[in-house]
């Protein structure tokens, strides 16, 4: 018998917070509606009262992955507003850093070899698409300020996108020596980025 904890959405919850333990600690590829039911003690019926199937439990994680993630770089450029522009840009630059070394269960599920780039989740899309414009506006605004080079915001922020998504994935993937290694030399990294955007 399902359990009577879970009632006004309160299992729909359960479900992605335990679903997301499950791929910080064993990976994407461990995580099973299966498993996530039995540790939730609910039948194995009452997940799919919430989601289709494991791909859309993968899609609601990542969905919270990139709100987290938006919401980040978000405070930091508003709470940087007293910086130059380069400075706010750098300071942002770090936030993102940081979020892929605090939260690899959920950059891998956004970033990595998972295919939810490729997924038709409209949710997860929106989401995507609100990170990637909002990186846009900042290459916009720096722009404006006469601090980056006046080209298409769109081919600039995938400069920067690729550059850091390959940085981060390397931090990820590697020992923690060299992990720790690579975040102390982040700054001297995003000076690299920002000297191909700067107006010389």
């Amino acid at each position: 018998m399902e359990s009577n904890t879970y009632h006004h959405g309160d299992l729909r919850r359960e479900l992605i917070r335990v679903a997301t333990e499950v791929v910080k600690k064993e990976g994407v590829d461990a995580l099973t509606i299966r498993g996530v039911s039995s540790t939730l003690n609910v039948s194995r019926t009452a997940p799919y009262r919430h989601f289709k199937d494991k791909d859309e439990l993968i899609c609601a994680i990542a969905k919270q992955g990139y709100l987290i993630f938006g919401k980040s770089m978000q405070q930091v450029w508003d709470e940087h507003s007293d910086l130059s522009p380069v400075e706010r840009f750098v300071a942002v630059g770090h936030s993102y850093i940081n979020f892929s070394c605090d939260y690899p269960e959920y950059y891998l599920l956004m970033f990595g070899s998972s295919g939810l780039l490729r997924s038709d989740n409209a949710q997860l899309k929106q989401e995507s698409d609100a990170t990637f414009n909002f990186l846009q506006q900042m290459l916009a605004f720096c722009q404006q300020q006469g601090a980056f080079l006046a080209e298409d915001t769109l081919l600039q922020a995938r400069y920067v996108w690729c550059a850091l998504h390959g940085y981060c994935s390397i931090i990820i993937a590697n020992d923690e020596q060299t992990s720790m290694l690579m975040k102390q030399d982040s700054q001297q990294f995003l000076q690299k980025i920002i000297d191909g955007l700067c107006v010389r």
